[in-house]
């Protein structure tokens, strides 16, 4: 029979390249907050939002998204364009999923994401979108890739919660709650992602049994505008609200924990499950 439920203890998601690489990348800092009594502690990741096409890239490669840069924004309104891709890659190697995670979130720690009413300076919004890691066929090279889940995050993309739209902060499956010395003020923002909502836990599964490892990739844009109407001392107009505008980024951290709940097995099970569970992987990834 099976043993009830078990919350194992977090797991940290490490900045990589690539989906299935395990080699971390850029640079990480302690963080410590304290508001209202509240005081949050994280291991973050500090990047930068590109603002130019030219700096646009993925979090570590050819330096993209390690350091500063200048310009009006990239790929805010365009589906086809990502201004970062950043891939988080958390290790399971040593947690004890076995034999199935039956529930698990990510919780993200953002800090300076610049989403509206958040923003600051005015006029600079930033976007997210989430996908996972899908390792198609492990023994074909180049195979994987990253994916949108089964179910997705409410006007993914972009994930933008606006004023229009900030009910999406507390719907299923982002759940969350933000801090700040007043109500213009929105960092930081913890967030959980429910793995579950997204139908991604047969996916965690599969990669925590074939690759010891879950990846996820986070898609970040930018955009800066004008947010009034300026006019030259003769009156004419100079620049309309919503023009463009350029600017410098300033860095932003973010850290992500995968959380898991398991359901262990009697170890009277573990012969018959691993040559069971070697007969569905071959099944598995036969499939046409």
């Amino acid at each position: 029979m099976l043993f009830s439920g078990v919350a194992y203890a977090g797991t940290l998601g490490t900045a990589v390249t690539a989906g299935e690489s395990t080699s971390g990348i850029g640079q990480t800092y302690n963080w410590n907050y304290s508001y209202n009594g509240q005081t949050i502690n994280r291991t973050v990741t500090e990047y930068f939002i590109p603002l130019s096409a030219a700096e646009s890239g993925t979090f570590g490669v050819n330096g993209k998204g390690l350091t500063s840069d200048s310009g009006s924004g990239y790929g805010y309104e365009d589906d086809t364009k990502t201004a970062l891709f950043m891939n988080l890659y958390f290790n399971l190697s040593t947690e004890p999923l076995a034999p199935i995670a039956t529930d698990a979130n990510i919780e993200f720690f953002f800090d300076d994401l610049d989403l509206i009413p958040g923003n600051d300076p005015d006029g600079f919004h930033e976007s997210i979108t989430f996908k996972y890691w899908d390792s198609g066929d492990v023994n074909v090279a180049g195979d994987g890739e990253f994916k949108l889940p089964p179910s997705l995050i409410p006007n993914n993309p972009p994930y933008d919660p606006s004023a229009e739209n900030a009910s999406q902060l507390t719907s299923a499956p982002f759940t969350g709650s933000t801090y700040g010395e007043d109500a213009g003020d929105r960092d930081p923002r913890i967030w959980n992602l429910d793995l579950a909502a997204l139908g991604l836990i047969g996916e965690l599964n599969d990669s925590a049994a074939e690759l010891n490892g879950f990846w996820i990739q986070l898609g970040f844009d930018s955009k800066y505008v004008y947010t009034r109407d300026y006019y030259y001392p003769d009156g004419t107009l100079k620049y309309a609200a919503g023009d463009p505008r350029t600017g410098h980024n300033t860095a932003e951290y973010i850290s992500a924990t995968l959380h898991v709940s398991a359901v262990p097995l009697p170890s009277s099970v573990w012969l018959f499950g691993t040559a069971l569970l070697g007969f569905i992987g071959f099944s598995r990834r036969t499939r046409i």
